[in-house]
């Protein structure tokens, strides 16, 4: 056997195909919505891409000492907010807390309506801050930087934005409070700076750059700031540093810069997302005032947004001890880490999509099928029965051998007249060139074909698993032929026989699940068969019997015979003896066999009584099979279920025991048989070897009657000598008994 035939082989599925246009017309209409939302997925949704998350950590950062923007900002004419414009309009004093209502609140947000009670007499000073010279910091007036900000790491910075402060309020010695508003801070250079890099490498795609897994920064992409409503405020390019003053800031969350933000400030929390694929950026992204930008994995789009977290950011502080109060507003921005992903196409994205879509098509067929075998009326049966095929064992058994029979009939025409015993060769060909002379025109061409397929029909003869190798060159029985008709079909002759051979032993689990009326015609069968063996009693072998005592008789007459023999020569004499010893030993085999057959019909009569238990169990199983086919006929019963469990229990111990019969029954059989064989062996072995000495013993009694006649005659006449010499061929005569009894 090849070793190919033990590899798994190729199923492939069975198809049917409808030859009606309207079903293919709504199958056909059934394709077109999935057809629409697999491009819509795969081409408009991108699912032919992989995303993979780059985590930008955003950084903020500002330099305290740089008072360039601030000297830039002081000579510039940008527009300052007309509340702050106001509030600086105003400022100055002292005024007492109650003098006006706007002084009272801002008195009362300072300290509290209790201190302002126990001590009598305050005023407000207030001013807004400038850029002052190094060599005139002592001002009230003057803005110093470093005091206004207050970075905590790189992801956190305060910028204090309203101060108020004095010192002796509570001895008496200073009633003014010290009020400071930095309107410069519109200038403070704020820096953000971000890294990125993808969690993984790049999915293997045709042509995908490897460098684009490598760590980028905001040197290395568009870095684009965008408000909570989607607005597109600033941009910057690759390598552009990335400044956005507290104005812009404030901006990005949606708020005005004016003096209610500078004097109550706020919190805010910073992040960027880096894009590669224009797919990912916000749909409603305004771009107005500048030029769209398109992302790619070589130059990603990161877009920096601000929400605000708190309205309202400051601190108040009162010390006695120190005789101290002041409080400040202030402007808290914290940054965090982005949860934006690299797009790139991927290769195993596009095969799952691609499987994807032909799961999706089955639907279609799906859909067809079942409008086709329920909604059509009598026509939906005949789709159904094209669709489903119904599979019975009772019925395949039955179309098997009607297909057989009928085969057989047919090709049974074909049989040779000339011989009567078969189709021909010669006979098959002659057919098969009547039915190809309507298929191929050439006269030539049909006949070789013709002999060609009869060929070939004779060689897969020859190569089927039942066994046609002994065929006749020339010549297949039309059995053979329906055979080979049969191959392919659900149920083969091999399963036809199993089917009803009852000396088959089968499993419980076969037998279960077999239908019920071959369950009972088996049943039948078995008792028939039982009845017949018991009706049936064995005689004692007749020919081996016979034949014992016809050995018998025949080795008395020869014992007679020798007896009656009247030697005279010494050498005769001891040929004689070697005759008896030999037919006796000859009688005692004989007795032997007697004695085995004896035996053997003891062994017999053992496996009847095994045979007749094992038909008592067989019955006794048959009864408990047609107690569970009751209960599981009872559906009203409610304690049939135990009951089936435990008669499932005892037949399966049944089939223990009968399996175990079974073996004993076999083992009894096998040691009958070779019994059997050795008796009948050793019987004839010891009636041809009785036979030839017995006419050997007679041949030689006769001889020797002849020769001592002529001895007596001419012994005066002949010489010793001459008597001598007859003694070798005596002794050569004699020769063959001996190796016989050597042998025996």
């Amino acid at each position: 056997m090849a070793w190919h035939s033990f590899l798994p082989k190729l199923t492939v599925p069975k198809k049917v195909v409808f030859e009606n246009g309207k079903l293919n017309a709504l199958w056909y209409f059934l394709h077109l919505p999935l057809i629409g939302y697999a491009t819509i997925l795969f081409a408009v949704q991108k699912q032919y891409s992989e995303v993979i998350s780059n985590s930008p950590f955003l950084m903020v950062n500002v330099d305290p000492l740089d008072a360039m923007p601030y000297m830039f900002g002081a000579v510039s004419n940008v527009s300052e907010d007309p509340s702050i414009l106001s509030w600086c309009a105003a400022a100055g004093g002292p005024y007492l807390c109650d003098s006006n209502a706007v002084i009272q609140a801002a008195c009362v947000e300072l300290l509290t309506e209790s201190i302002l009670s126990a001590v009598p007499g305050l005023s407000m000073l207030s001013f807004c801050t400038r850029l002052c010279d190094l060599d005139k910091l002592d001002a009230l007036d003057c803005l110093v930087p470093p005091s206004l900000f207050r970075p905590q790491g790189s992801t956190s910075l305060q910028i204090t934005t309203y101060t108020a402060f004095n010192q002796g309020l509570f001895t008496g010695g200073n009633r003014n409070i010290l009020v400071h508003l930095h309107p410069l801070l519109r200038f403070a250079p704020v820096t953000f700076s971000y890294s990125f890099q993808m969690s993984r490498s790049a999915p293997y795609f045709f042509g995908t750059d490897p460098g684009i897994a490598e760590r980028k920064t905001g040197a290395d992409a568009y870095t684009v700031a965008v408000t909570s409503e989607e607005k597109v405020l600033m941009i910057f390019t690759p390598g552009e540093r990335v400044i956005i003053p507290p104005p812009s800031i404030v901006a990005l969350a949606g708020l005005p810069w004016d003096a209610t933000v500078m004097l109550a400030g706020g919190e805010f929390y910073a992040v960027v997302n880096c894009y590669t694929d224009g797919f990912d950026l916000p749909t409603a992204l305004d771009w107005s005032g500048h030029s769209t930008l398109e992302p790619s994995p070589e130059i990603p789009v990161c877009l920096l947004t601000v929400d605000q977290l708190r309205p309202a950011s400051g601190y108040k502080m009162a010390d006695t001890l120190s005789d101290m109060a002041q409080a400040a507003a202030q402007i808290r921005v914290d940054t965090g880490r982005g949860d934006s992903f690299h797009r790139l196409p991927s290769l195993s994205a596009i095969v799952l999509n691609l499987i994807s879509l032909v799961v999706l098509l089955k639907f279609p067929t799906i859909l067809t099928i079942v409008f086709a075998t329920n909604c059509l009326g009598s026509l939906s049966n005949v789709y159904k029965r094209a669709h489903q095929e119904t599979m019975d064992i009772s019925t395949r058994v039955a179309q098997l051998a009607l297909r057989l029979l009928s085969d057989t009939t047919i090709l049974g025409q074909l049989v040779d007249p000339k011989t009567g015993t078969g189709v021909s060769k010669a006979k098959l060909k002659e057919q098969l060139c009547i039915i190809l002379q309507k298929v191929v025109p050439s006269k030539e061409e049909h006949e070789i074909l013709a002999e060609d397929l009869s060929e070939h029909i004779f060689k897969t003869l020859r190569k089927m698993p039942q066994g046609h190798k002994n065929l006749e060159e020339e010549m297949a029985h039309g059995s053979h032929l329906a055979n080979l008709m049969s191959i392919g079909q659900t149920v083969n002759v091999q399963d036809l026989c199993a089917y009803f051979d009852t000396s088959r032993r089968r499993s419980w689990l076969e037998w279960f699940t077999l239908p019920s009326s071959q369950r009972k015609l088996l049943r039948e069968k078995k008792t028939r068969e039982a009845s017949k063996q018991d009706d049936t009693v064995e005689p004692e072998p007749s020919d081996i019997k016979a034949q014992a005592s016809s050995l018998s008789r025949l080795s008395a007459a020869s014992s007679q015979s020798e007896v009656c023999v009247e030697v005279s020569d010494g050498e005769h004499l001891l040929e004689v003896q070697a005759l008896q010893n030999e037919i006796d030993l000859l009688i005692g085999q004989v007795r032997t066999i007697k004695e085995r057959q004896t035996e053997e019909d003891r062994e017999e009569q053992r496996q009847q009584e095994v045979e007749e238990r094992v038909q008592h169990l067989y019955v006794a199983m048959e009864n408990l099979l047609q107690k569970i086919d009751g209960i599981e006929a009872d559906d009203a019963a409610d304690v049939s279920r135990a009951g089936l469990a435990t008669l499932k229990k005892g037949t399966q111990d049944l089939e223990a025991r009968v399996l175990q019969f079974e073996e004993e029954n076999v083992r009894l059989s096998d040691q009958i048989q070779a019994l059997h064989d050795w008796a009948d062996a050793r019987q004839t072995e010891a009636v041809k070897e009785l036979e030839k000495e017995t006419k050997a013993t007679v041949a030689i009694s006769s001889a020797v009657g002849r020769e001592e006649t002529r001895e007596t005659a001419g012994r005066e006449e002949t010489p010793v000598s001459a008597v001598r010499a007859v003694s070798p061929v005596r002794a050569v005569r004699a020769s063959p008994l001996r190796m016989q009894q050597e042998r025996t």
